[in-house]
């Protein structure tokens, strides 16, 4: 079903009939006459807000996670790094 608006933004007569049984859909049709950018922008505001929220409720462990995390992979690398050095000390025929 297509919105029938005119020019001025009401409904005709003829149109309000045809979509009668569609409460929400007439609703939401004559509220595109006062929709701007700002009810849009509101909207999108609303939503990053409650996304931040979970912020909240993680806390601080995200964080922690994250520097345990990082010295897990530092001693990995020192591990793989020491291999390496090792592998390049016996190989003589390496090019330096």
């Amino acid at each position: 079903m297509a919105c029938y608006l005119k020019k001025n933004g009401a409904l005709s007569n003829e149109d309000r009939n045809y979509i009668k049984n569609f409460n929400f859909f007439i609703y939401f049709c004559s509220k595109l006459n006062t929709m701007n950018s700002n009810t849009i922008f509101e909207a999108i505001a609303s939503f990053l807000q409650w996304t931040f929220g979970i912020f909240e409720v993680i806390g601080n462990s995200f964080n922690n996670a994250m520097i345990v995390l990082g010295f897990i992979g530092l001693i990995f690398w020192l591990r793989t790094q020491k291999k390496f050095n090792d592998e390049a000390a016996n190989n003589p025929n390496q090019m330096k």
